[in-house]
């Protein structure tokens, strides 16, 4: 059982989520509208500097927030000169939702870090925390053999 902390974005700017006292967490991001450069820029520069492991991404450019996630990444750790930061990133482009839940819930997984938190950042028009954290939970509280 992970804990699950949901987070719109639903206007242009990021507001950072309150995880004070998470560690060692991954993210599912779900892309209902596209995004301009610096919601995406100031979104993956926040997760960097976050005990973030794993990032998912699932949507509308998908692949891109991938991408640059990985790019912000390797820059990070050049430029504070310490060992890598080793973060699994994947993006599900063709996945459908219960693919993408199925995947966050049981597959994504770190080989050196118990990621015991999800954060699901959900960029959209209309925040849905009510539907979305329903979806997750019941994969999350499902048990599988």
């Amino acid at each position: 059982m992970i804990n699950i902390k949901y987070h719109a974005i639903t206007k242009n700017g990021f507001i950072p989520p309150v995880i004070d006292t998470w560690e060692n967490f991954k993210v599912a991001i779900i892309l209902d509208k596209p995004t301009d450069h610096n919601l995406r820029n100031d979104c993956i520069h926040w997760l960097v500097h976050q005990p973030c492991y794993y990032v998912l991404t699932w949507g509308i450019d998908c692949e891109l927030w991938e991408d640059w996630f990985d790019e912000t990444l390797v820059m990070y750790n050049i430029e504070h000169e310490i060992k890598e930061k080793f973060v699994m990133t994947t993006s599900h482009q063709s996945d459908t939702a219960n693919e993408f839940i199925d995947f966050v819930i049981r597959c994504a997984t770190h080989p050196n870090i118990h990621l015991k938190n999800l954060l699901i950042l959900h960029i959209t028009n209309t925040a849905n925390e009510k539907e979305i954290l329903s979806k997750f939970t019941n994969y999350n509280n499902h048990k599988f053999i």
